[in-house]
C-alpha cells in the first residue's frame, strides 16, 4: 500500500487508537472561548452532535504599513470550514482555503482532560489538505534551445531544418524550453498533511496557556527544501475582567 495513504488513515484514525489508554477525568475546565484561537485550533471541544460553521480570513503583510493599508489592500486567505462533534471528545471536520483553492478533511480528538489526576488538558488534531489550482514549478530555466533556420529551408529525415520560417523555429525553441525546464503538479504532489498535539492548561480564573508541537508533510516541495517540516505554536488567553 502507498506510504501517503498509510500516513492519511493514521491521522485519521489516531483518536481511536488513543482512546483506549486514554485517563480522562470527569472534572471540566474551560480554558478558552471557542475552537481556535487567532489561527490556531484550542483543545476546546464542539461538543456531541453541535455542528461548528467558521469563517476565518487572514489578511496581507502589515509590515509595508499604509502603503498597502496594513495588508488589507493584499486582500484576504479566507476559510470556510464545518466541523461536527461525534462524541464529547471526538470531531471532524471539512474546510475549503481559497490560498491554492485547498479542500481539507480533519478530526479533533480529547485525549486527557486537566483535572486532580491530570495537570493539562491533551489534544489530538489531524489534518490532510489537497490544493486543486493549477501550479508550475520552473527549474530556472536551465536548458535554452537554440535551433535556427533560415528562410527556404525544411526539415529533412537526418534532423536538418528546411523549409519552415524562422517564427516557426522559435515557437519551436520556446515550447522546448517550457517543455525542459518546468513541471506541472500532480494531484498528488498538492497533497499535505499535518498532525500535532495540543497541550493546554488553565492555572487560574484569569490565564490559560496551549502549547502546541507539530509535525507538516508535503508530498512536493522546491529544491533545497525538506519534505518534513516541525514547529510549535504557542497562544494564551488572560482575561482582564469580566468583559476582557
Amino acid at each position: 500500500m502507498n506510504s501517503r495513504i498509510i500516513f492519511l488513515v493514521l491521522i485519521l484514525a489516531a483518536p481511536f487508537y488513543f482512546q483506549f489508554g486514554a485517563l480522562y477525568s470527569q472534572t471540566s475546565q474551560t480554558k478558552f472561548m471557542g475552537q481556535s484561537l487567532a489561527q490556531i485550533p484550542t483543545v476546546e471541544d464542539i461538543g456531541k452532535k453541535n455542528l461548528d460553521f467558521r469563517f476565518n480570513h487572514r489578511f496581507g503583510d502589515a509590515s509595508q504599513g499604509l502603503s498597502n493599508f496594513f495588508g488589507l489592500d493584499k486582500g484576504a486567505n479566507t476559510l470556510l470550514s464545518l466541523d461536527y462533534g461525534l462524541t464529547d471528545r471526538l470531531s471532524v471536520g471539512v474546510a475549503r482555503i481559497s490560498d491554492g483553492q485547498t479542500y481539507e478533511v480533519r478530526n479533533k480528538f480529547k485525549i486527557l482532560e486537566q483535572g486532580d489526576s491530570f495537570p493539562f488538558s491533551v489534544s489530538f488534531w489531524g489534518v490532510a489538505g489537497q490544493r486543486t489550482d493549477k501550479e508550475v514549478y520552473s527549474f530556472g530555466p536551465f536548458i535554452h534551445p537554440n535551433l535556427t533556420n533560415t528562410e527556404g529551408n525544411r526539415f529533412t529525415p537526418s534532423g536538418v531544418l528546411v523549409g519552415f520560417p524562422q517564427g516557426t523555429v522559435d515557437s519551436v525553441n520556446q515550447a522546448l524550453e517550457t517543455k525542459l525546464n518546468e513541471y506541472t503538479l500532480t494531484d498528488n504532489d498538492k497533497r499535505s498533511y499535518l498532525v500535532s498535539v495540543l497541550l493546554a492548561r488553565k492555572f487560574n480564573d484569569r490565564l490559560s496557556i496551549q502549547v502546541s508541537p507539530m509535525f507538516i508533510h508535503r508530498n512536493f516541495v522546491k529544491y533545497g527544501l525538506g519534505n518534513d517540516r516541525t514547529g510549535i505554536d504557542v497562544g494564551g488567553r488572560f482575561k482582564n475582567n469580566e468583559k476582557i
